[in-house]
């Protein structure tokens, strides 16, 4: 095989070998050498990767020959959680199909073989994707290979040069290599060209269609109910790859997983990511800097309608849907790139509850200096309120990262669509950020030094009242993997309207940054906090036994004015004897000493999924308090979910 060490080089033009079969690709392409930029810049790296890139008339074939001493890896569910931070080894993929400078794909593989996938709009913000991509992965003495695949029906492409970078994480190092150099990995403009012969792809004019059947049988047996039955249907036609019309009736939109519970001291709602199917698909097209459209708050849909258009210099998507709730609503984004570096926006809301909207936002990426920038302008048509924002953001890794922004927003222009996105209105704000980070050597240890600050204003946009004033600053060192942290927070929340808004709080801990089932942090937080004093204490340990029993537990102790528990969790991720078979626990002991309350949850998930849009789930959850030193239950569900996605080439 020919090898091309191109890492050094910016604006290469790969050509991918055309192949009949997938396997083609192991004996016929040229192969690309990886370089590492952290923890330094080495273009002969001790554990290597060579990539190899090739096409069928079907899909996009990537090759990965790792070398590699040590392998930490403990996921092997799809979109694991460690696999999406990063926490463990792996490959991720970043597709421009469309060209530089417009949304684009990643796409993430372990040694395990588990897979990662996702979409990053334009303006950076991640929404969940789920792709038909295919994973051949397999463990050597010498490291491991991957044999990535990922049809053209899965994503929307244009004929035009597409982007692309590669990079691979060895996580018991912290290195990063990369296939294009570049100081931040998550932007494109720094990637390779792509060039692909769209005479010899056959899918591209085709049309699919997927159905998605589902249905949900559910009984709460502390209410003595019956069993619930609910059928849903989702029905999505794709032609080509640039255009797609998806309907969904009677949605099943039943979750069946737990969050993990956390403590905020700023006392404002958790902003939970879209995990359903007609929100996921397409998801980056609707982004806009300040999110317009919570849709998340659209919990009782009874049917919707969803149509999208993209090319590589223009997108377009449009929804419809009746929820019983917040009644008929549809929303519209459209977007122009003119220049590679330059996208402009415009965003629609037309609703039944009197709640009109209009918006429109730039996006701009100066290359030079690494820097991108964002505005937006929006103008609630009902009420005539706007909401205005500015944002420049720098980020180097190793280096230094700015980040900055001002936004202003009238009252009265949140509404229920896009509350807990936007917590305030009526309001200005300015925010600003610094952070360096750096990875120097002492003797034979590789050290982790990250430092930064934060600050934030907001006040009354009418008065001038200050609601917030904070600053942040936080460090962490220590030698690879045991890192020591110190942090402290100093705020003054207004808005909570207490005698005594102000907080101090200073947190110092430690951390052992093994893969994402081998690893333990332990902080202690003290201060003054709202009038009076806070003592918080906090420890998890995760733990991967025989690379199959993931489990976790933590505690959390916090004792201040306003609150007085102690809280243990147990979680869990366990790969059973089939492929594909999981069991997820999840136990939570709470003690509120205030109220002397004691509380169990309990909660089981057994889930199947064998392939895309495929999966079978049987969930427990039971709630139990203690009550005058007596076990009361109060709350107990069983749940059995089937869901089969059935792809048709038409």
């Amino acid at each position: 095989m020919n090898l091309i060490p191109i890492i050094c080089i910016l604006g290469i033009i790969i050509e991918p070998n055309t192949l009949k079969k997938t396997e083609e690709i192991i004996n016929t392409a040229e192969g690309y050498k990886l370089t590492a930029i952290i923890p330094a810049e080495c273009e002969e790296p001790e554990d290597s990767t060579i990539v190899y890139f090739g096409y069928t008339p079907n899909e996009f074939v990537i090759y990965l020959k790792n070398w590699q001493k040590e392998i930490s890896v403990s996921s092997k569910r799809r979109d694991a959680e460690g696999l999406g931070n990063q926490q463990e080894d792996c490959v991720f993929i970043l597709l421009a199909s469309n060209g530089k400078g417009k949304d684009y794909y990643m796409i993430g593989v372990n040694p395990f073989g588990a897979i990662y996938d996702c979409m990053i709009s334009d303006n950076g913000s991640f929404v969940q994707w789920d792709g038909d991509i295919k994973a051949d992965v397999s463990i050597e003495n010498w490291g491991w290979v991957a044999l990535i695949s990922i049809p053209f029906s899965a994503v929307n492409y244009s004929n035009t040069l597409w982007g692309i970078q590669i990079f691979k994480i060895i996580f018991n190092k912290m290195e990063i290599q990369v296939l294009s150099k570049t100081k931040n990995i998550s932007n494109l403009q720094d990637a390779c060209d792509l060039k692909v012969d769209f005479n010899y792809i056959k899918s591209k004019e085709k049309t699919s269609l997927l159905f998605i059947p589902s249905g949900r049988i559910e009984r709460i047996i502390a209410a003595n109910t019956e069993f619930i039955k609910k059928i849903g249907l989702t029905g999505r036609l794709r032609k080509g790859t640039g255009e797609l019309v998806e309907i969904t009736l009677f949605p099943d939109y039943s979750e069946v997983d737990v969050d993990v519970q956390d403590f905020s001291l700023e006392r404002l709602p958790l902003n939970y990511p879209e995990k359903r199917p007609f929100f996921v698909e397409g998801g980056s097209f609707y982004q806009t800097p300040i999110t317009l459209i919570r849709t998340r708050n659209l919990i009782l849909p009874q049917y919707g309608l969803k149509f999208y258009s993209t090319t590589n210099k223009s997108g377009f998507i449009t929804f419809f849907l009746d929820d019983s709730a917040l009644k008929n609503i549809s929303f519209t984004r459209f977007t122009y790139t003119p220049l590679n570096n330059l996208t402009l926006g415009s965003f629609g809301i037309i609703s039944e509850n009197n709640y009109d909207l209009i918006s429109g936002d730039i996006f701009y990426y100066l290359k030079s200096l690494t820097t991108n920038f964002q505005g937006q302008v929006s103008k609630n048509l009902t009420n005539l309120s706007r909401l205005s924002y500015i944002s420049i953001t720098r980020e180097e890794k190793p280096g230094m990262s700015l980040a900055g922004n001002y936004l202003e927003i009238d009252s009265n222009f949140i509404s229920d669509l896009n509350t807990i996105s936007i917590h305030f209105d009526g309001i200005k704000k300015l925010n600003g950020a610094c952070k360096m980070t750096f990875f120097p050597k002492f003797s034979n240890y590789q050290i982790y030094v990250n430092g930064g600050i934060k600050y934030s204003k907001m006040v009354d946009k009418y008065n001038g009242d200050r609601l917030i004033q904070q600053g942040d600053f936080s460090f962490l060192i220590g030698p690879i993997p045991i890192i020591l942290l110190f942090g402290g927070n100093i705020a003054e929340l207004n808005y909570l309207n207490l005698e005594n808004n102000n907080i101090e709080v200073y947190t110092v801990g430690i951390q052992y940054l093994g893969e994402t089932w081998k690893s333990s942090t332990f902080y202690y937080s003290f201060g003054d906090y709202l009038g009076g004093s806070i003592e918080q204490y906090f420890g998890e340990i995760k733990y991967s036994f025989i690379k199959r029993l993931n489990l976790g537990g933590s505690f959390l102790k916090v004792k201040s004015t306003l609150d007085d528990f102690l809280m243990y969790q147990t979680f869990g991720e366990i790969s059973l004897v089939i492929k594909s078979f999981f069991l997820k626990p999840y136990i939570n002991y709470t003690i509120d000493y205030f109220t002397a309350q004691k509380n169990l949850t309990l909660n089981g998930v057994l889930l199947y999924e064998p392939k895309y849009m495929t999966g079978i789930y049987l969930a427990f959850s039971k709630k139990i308090e203690c009550e005058n030193n007596e076990w009361v239950s109060r709350f107990e569900k069983l749940l059995l979910k089937i869901q089969c996605g059935l792809n048709l080439n038409l």
